[in-house]
Formats: structure tokens, C-alpha cells, sequence
């Protein structure tokens, strides 16, 4: 078995140091067992392992079930999404053992993060799907990281957060381990599912701290040192739990223990009907909540864990939703988007009065928008799109059983006619009332900038670069938001290439962060190690037009530039500000301008998040921003652009 630290086949890396895997740059939820089972497997591929060969590799001297190890196979099947009958990635020959079909290269350096190309210009869609360009939205998202949508999470050595003391711990802080299932093969889905639902319960109340799946993979991995890990960590708490499923019953036990004293000091068993899943979800949630000694009011705390369905199937379509779509980020399988949708539509046919269904429905929407990658002529975000997104979120805003919740959705709403001021206030609101939800912040890092809220900027980074940190990563940020603050660019850079210098979409933003912060050796030296790296042919290119215009460089810098504007294959945005950057601005924005009418707005408001962008050359975009009450600063070039 090789030495080295990374297994890396195709997309999928596993760390075995970290004892954590990522599919795509997206990090996979895998037990303890699951990812010994996986390094057993990736540590001699095409090779046929039988169970006892796989208990010798994953569990040497010890005794293991053969329950256990499909359990772990089940497990990785379900992660990687890996059909049983035709797989990709595991076969299973009955009777003999598993086989891993995939090419393995060890490393021993972190390949960063793999994207998959956005598909070329003489592709063909179905006549029917011609609304929604997800593989290149799904690309854009990831290329900016726009964590509205996705937030790409990278798992670096695990970190008190910035703000508390040096060695300090969290007063209400909690490892929640992925639960144990005991059962059939619902009781494994459901503990998935249940575990998920507490994490989020509890990510949303104010003063709990939730580890992140870096420390949850390193208490798991320390084992009886769990308590010491989980401590070192800054957490003070540590949730375990169980689910076991018998005829029409579901009982759950949890039990709350002191990472101070490894004592248990608080448990509770659940027991409810198969077809009460989701009362017992909310029970569950809301009871750790209390043991946890949440300062929230006990009725306010009820309605924040209650998921806004009664109904079991409209439940199970909205969780199926959620998969396909997280699943179709982490891929960039256009094929899962359009069934994430079908199914949240399946959910509200269910439930009409489902908020969390009507919130997707109309991100998704959203993300029609949000294609300022893609080519313009594709870029007709309908007034039949427009008037879905504000009917899902007005359906959200009117049937929230939770006001916090309902203060977002209305966030959300202004955005259609671009208010956003008004949207700004209430994000604001609602972050007073969920601090610890990053993609709110993501949400106020945009508009507080399109709004001029340049305090609320800075605010937004801090806060998304401390709760990263607490969680366990790096956060990605575009470092297009620092341009005003060359000091918080640079310290961005500098902090995000110690922490993960691999990361290849962190190498983007940190690329460009040194540029701004007048700091164009580091960042020459940095795009050295990414012209080596994996980075898609756009953002490579793209940091190479700004390196060039920093160093003086021009003519060189004007050439590349014309070469992205005359390949249409190319992202719109890497065409537009890399012409933008060399000095080609009339090219540049003769990208843009077939985008100004009314029914388009939004998606060309997306470039006002750029200072280099002009919004009066867009006389309908300019109209609509006045109208708003946005006053615009004079567009202004970065300070490496081509003089």
C-alpha cells in the first residue's frame, strides 16, 4: 500500500491523514467505516478484495461483522451515487468480494479542486430543457463561488475560530457524529436524514456552534481521544446517536457528552410511528436545542425546527430535491438539476402550502439568473421565469410557519425589481436572528456591495471567514468584494494560501487578491503553482490576463484577451472583465448589451457586484437602479488592469 497522504481517482480525492473524501471538490458525508473501507479498496484498484481480505485492509486485529462492511458499501454507493447493477466505481461480485474499477494515483500533495468544462457551443439540448443551462450554470457557480447556491468547502486543519481567545471553547458548542443505524435499509437513510435536520436546527440557532465535517471526521478518527480532539477543537459538547427501525417503529436514541469530562450529561430515547417521521424529526431537533441550554424562547425555538409539512410524501420529494440538486453542484449532471426540480414540484403537489419547497423552487429560478457565464443569446431569463420566481417566493413568504424564515423570503423578493436596499435591511434583520447562516451572508456580501454598503462588505467577510473557520475550512470569497480594501485582500490571500494552498478555487480568488493589494510577485509565484494545477482552461487563463497587465505586459495581455472574446465556448464573464482588464472595454461590453431589456435585468444586474462594471451604458438597467434609490459610483478599473 502506497505512503502517500492522497488517493486520487478521476474527481474523487480521499485524504487518509484527514480521513475525509471529496467528490468534485465537495466533501462527502462518510463514516469512520465507510472511508477505511474506501482506502482498502482505493489502495489496490481493479483488483478483486474478498470480505476478508477488506477486514485484514479497513480493520486489522479486529473483529467486524459482515453487516458492518455492507453497511460501509451501502454507504459509499449512496455518496458516490453509484448504481449497484451498472456502477462506476464499486462492483460487487456475490459471493467473492468488491472490486474498486477506477485508476488510482497516490500523491502527496492536495490536487485541489476539479471542475468539470462547460460543454462546447455545437452541443444539443432537448427542445424541452432549453429553459435551464445547468451545466454551465453549475460551472459558473463553481467558478466564482457563489455560495448563495453552493459554498465550496475545503477541510483544513480545524482552527478556533478568530475571534475567541487562543485556545478558548465555544460556551455552546457541539461535534454532532453522523448517527448509527440499526436495521433495515431505511433505518440507514433515516439516520442520514435525521442527522442532517439536527444540523441544520441547530446551524440556525443563534448561540450553538456546530462543527464542521473536518472536525466531525477527526473526533471520529481519534476514537476514545474523541472528547481531547473534539476539545482541542473549541467544543464543548459532543452529540451521538442511534436509530433502529422495527416493524412500524422508529426509535431514536441520543445522548449529549462533555468533551471536558467525557460524561454523559444528558440522553433521551424517541420512539415514534414509521408514518410520524416527521413530528419525530422536529421532537429530536427541538430537545437537543433545549438540553444544549439554548437561550431561544421555547416557542420561537419550536417553530425554527418545524420542517412545514405534515406530509410524509411531500417531505420525502422535498429531501429527494435536495439530493439531486447538491448532487448535480458536486457533478455537473444538468440531467440531476431538472429532476431537483421535478421533485420539489412533486413536493408541492403534495403540500401547496410547503415554504422550504417554494424557497428551492424559486432558487432554482434564481439560478437561471444567475448564468452570467453562459452566451447571451441563451440568457432570456423569461418573464415566465420571472413570474414563477416570485410566485414560489411569495408562496414561501405567505406560508413560513417560522418569521425569521419569512424575513429571508422577503429579502429574496425585493430582489426581482432590484431593491436592493430594502433587501439589504432585511437580511441584516434576519442575520441578527441567525448569525451562523453563511449563505445569508453570502446573500448580504453581494447586495451590500451592489448597494454601496461598503461597512456591511467588510462585516460580511469577517464574518464569513470566522464561521468557515469555526466550522472547519477556508471559506471561499470572491475576492472581487475586496477591491475597496486592498489590506483585507491581502490578508485574505495570505491567510487562505497557508491554510489551503492547493485549493485551486481559492487560488483564484487569491490570485486576484494579491493583485489587488499591489502584492504582484506573490502573486506570480502563486500562478506558477496554478498553471500546474487542475484549474479549468477559463480561470486559468483569465489570471494570466491580469498577471500580464500587472507586470506591464500589454500587448501579450491584449492578445489572450482577444482570444477569449473570439471563442464563444468561453464563459461570458471570463470574456467580458478579461477584455475589460486588457483594455478592450467597447469589445467588453458589446457582450453585454444585448442583455438590457427589462425581462433581463436581473441576471445583468449580477455584474454590478464588479466595480469595473459601467451600468450607464445599460439604459434600462440605469432606469431600474434609479428607481431603487441605488446610486452608483463611477465604474472604476482594478489597479492591475492594462494601462
Amino acid at each position: 500500500m502506497s505512503s502517500e497522504r492522497f488517493f486520487i481517482s478521476d474527481a474523487l480525492v480521499l485524504d487518509r491523514e484527514d480521513g475525509a473524501a471529496r467528490l468534485d471538490g465537495q466533501p462527502l458525508r462518510l463514516g469512520v467505516k465507510a472511508i477505511a473501507v474506501l482506502e482498502a479498496l482505493m489502495s489496490q484498484p481493479g483488483r478483486l478484495l474478498s470480505k476478508e481480505k477488506l477486514f485484514e485492509l479497513a480493520w486489522p486485529d479486529q473483529a467486524v461483522s459482515d453487516s458492518v462492511l455492507t453497511t460501509a458499501i451501502k454507504e459509499l454507493r449512496q455518496a458516490l451515487h453509484d448504481n449497484a447493477r451498472q456502477p462506476e466505481w464499486i462492483a460487487t461480485e456475490h459471493g467473492r468480494g468488491y472490486r474498486f474499477l477506477k485508476d488510482v494515483v497516490p500523491s502527496a500533495t492536495d490536487p485541489g479542486f476539479k471542475l468539470t468544462p462547460p460543454p462546447t457551443s455545437g452541443s444539443v439540448e432537448p427542445a424541452d430543457k432549453k429553459r435551464r443551462r445547468w451545466p454551465l450554470v453549475i460551472t459558473a457557480l463553481a467558478l466564482v463561488g457563489l455560495a448563495v447556491f453552493a459554498i465550496l468547502r475545503f477541510q483544513p486543519d480545524d482552527r478556533v475560530p478568530a475571534n475567541d481567545a487562543e485556545g478558548a471553547v465555544l460556551a455552546k458548542a457541539v461535534v454532532v457524529l453522523p448517527f448509527e443505524a440499526h436495521g433495515e435499509d431505511d433505518a440507514t437513510r433515516l439516520a442520514s436524514v435525521l442527522n442532517e435536520e439536527i444540523v441544520t436546527a441547530l446551524t440556525r440557532t443563534p448561540d450553538i456552534h456546530v462543527a464542521g465535517p473536518s472536525i466531525v471526521n477527526r473526533v471520529l478518527e481519534s476514537g476514545s481521544g474523541g472528547d481531547e480532539e473534539g476539545k482541542a477543537a473549541g467544543f464543548t459538547h459532543i452529540l451521538h446517536g442511534t436509530v433502529r427501525e422495527d416493524d412500524d417503529r422508529i426509535r431514536v436514541t441520543v445522548r449529549l457528552t462533555s468533551t471536558e469530562t467525557g460524561r454523559e450529561i444528558w440522553s433521551n430515547r424517541f420512539d415514534h410511528s414509521t408514518e410520524d417521521i416527521i413530528a419525530l424529526q422536529e421532537d429530536v431537533a427541538f430537545q437537543i436545542a433545549r438540553a444544549l441550554n439554548s437561550v431561544m424562547d421555547p416557542k420561537r425555538l419550536r417553530a425554527m425546527t418545524q420542517i412545514g409539512t405534515r406530509s410524509v410524501e411531500a417531505y420525502q420529494a422535498y429531501r429527494k430535491g435536495k439530493d439531486l440538486v447538491a448532487n448535480a453542484v458536486t457533478t455537473s449532471n444538468p440531467k440531476l438539476m431538472d429532476e431537483g426540480y421535478e421533485s420539489y414540484q412533486k413536493a408541492l403537489s403534495f403540500d401547496p402550502n410547503f415554504a422550504r419547497a417554494h424557497w428551492e423552487s424559486a432558487n432554482l429560478e434564481l439560478m437561471t439568473a444567475n448564468t452570467i457565464y453562459v452566451e447571451p443569446d441563451s440568457w432570456v431569463w423569461s418573464g415566465n421565469a420571472r413570474n414563477r420566481y416570485i410566485e414560489h417566493v411569495e408562496a414561501a413568504i405567505e406560508t413560513s410557519p417560522d418569521e425569521v424564515d419569512r424575513t429571508l423570503y422577503t429579502a429574496a423578493r425585493e430582489l426581482a425589481d432590484l431593491r436592493y436596499l430594502e433587501s439589504v435591511r432585511l437580511l441584516r434583520r434576519y442575520l441578527e436572528d441567525r448569525p451562523n447562516d453563511m449563505d445569508g451572508w453570502h446573500s448580504l456580501l453581494e447586495q451590500a456591495r451592489i448597494a454601496g454598503r461598503y461597512d456591511l462588505v467588510n462585516q460580511a467577510i469577517e464574518q464569513l471567514i470566522i464561521l468557515g473557520q469555526r466550522a472547519g475550512f477556508y471559506p471561499v470569497i470572491g475576492s472581487n468584494y475586496m477591491d475597496h480594501n486592498p489590506e483585507l485582500a491581502l490578508r485574505f490571500a495570505r491567510e487562505s494560501m497557508e491554510v489551503a494552498p492547493d485549493f485551486t478555487a481559492l487560488q483564484f480568488q487569491a490570485h486576484r487578491a494579491f493583485l489587488i493589494a499591489e502584492r504582484p510577485d506573490e502573486a506570480r509565484a502563486l500562478l506558477e503553482r496554478m498553471q500546474a494545477g487542475r484549474l479549468p482552461e477559463p480561470v486559468r487563463v483569465g489570471a494570466q490576463i491580469r498577471q500580464l497587465c500587472a507586470d506591464g505586459e500589454t500587448e501579450e495581455a491584449r492578445a489572450l484577451a482577444q482570444q477569449l472574446l473570439d471563442n464563444e465556448d468561453m464563459p461570458i464573464v471570463v470574456r467580458w472583465s478579461s477584455a475589460l482588464t486588457a483594455g478592450l472595454d467597447a469589445e467588453a461590453y458589446e457582450l453585454l448589451l444585448p442583455l438590457d431589456r427589462p425581462e433581463n435585468l436581473l441576471p445583468l444586474a449580477k455584474f454590478l457586484m464588479y466595480s469595473e462594471f459601467d451600468s450607464t451604458r445599460f439604459p434600462e438597467l440605469s432606469a431600474a437602479l434609479a428607481r431603487a434609490g441605488i446610486e452608483r459610483e463611477p465604474a472604476r478599473l482594478p489597479v492591475y488592469a492594462c494601462q
